[in-house]
């Protein structure tokens, strides 16, 4: 299992609206660990396809050093159960 948790238990709650599970997600995708990576793939497939309006894309992995900074700076702020990023 991900120190991340379940892929799909993360997608269900991105599903739901509950955007504390944004982090963890964030650092999912970003992981290069095999469990990971399945588990990746389960948070994407839990995610519902967007069938009318606009589709916005969010590309957490379009940063530079500095943004990294910052978002390890706010490691501290996430909520309790959500997985530190590791820049």
């Amino acid at each position: 299992m991900s120190a991340e948790g379940d892929g799909a238990a993360l997608g269900a709650r991105l599903h739901a609206h509950d955007l504390d599970a944004a982090p963890a997600a964030l650092n999912l995708l970003e992981s290069t660990a095999p469990g990971d990576r399945e588990q990746a793939k389960a948070l994407l497939h839990a995610v519902s396809p967007v069938t009318r309006g606009r589709r916005y894309a969010f590309l957490p992995f379009l940063y530079d050093d500095e943004a990294a900074k910052i978002r390890e700076a706010n490691n501290p702020h996430l909520g309790e159960g959500i997985g530190a990023y590791r820049g």
